[in-house]
């Protein structure tokens, strides 16, 4: 407190104001550059973050991309989109599964449903 007493009387009222009011500029500078010093680190710790999901997801790439250059992937990709075959091999295109289901034989109960009565049976119900 006597400091500010003395530097009211060295520097008169208005000089002891701007000084005054140059002190809380610089003190509230100080304090917002400690803070951003602060949040910093916790830029980084982000960053670093970010930079292993992004060799995760290089490794990731890396290893499809290997997987793609490989014989049996091409292989596989030119039977499933061109319909080619190796020397050798039999193709067996099946019909659509409606043209199954109509050919397929049916279930059992299916199959007692549609049979005709015993002939015994028949003639019971005849006389009776």
């Amino acid at each position: 407190m006597r400091i500010i007493f003395k530097l009211h009387q060295k520097f008169g009222s208005f000089s002891f104001y701007i000084l005054l009011f140059v002190v809380v500029i610089l003190s509230i500078s100080l304090i917002r550059n400690i803070i951003y010093v602060g949040n910093a680190s916790n830029r980084i710790l982000e960053a670093q973050q970010k930079l292993e999901g992004l060799k995760s997801e290089q490794s990731k790439l890396q290893s499809e991309l290997q997987e793609i250059k490989s014989r049996s992937y091409l292989e596989k990709q030119i039977r499933d989109k061109l319909n080619l075959v190796d020397k050798g091999e039999i193709v067996l295109v099946l019909p659509e599964e409606e043209v199954l289901k109509r050919f397929s034989p049916r279930s059992v109960q299916e199959a007692e449903e549609f049979l005709p009565p015993p002939n015994w049976k028949a003639w019971f119900e005849l006389f009776i």
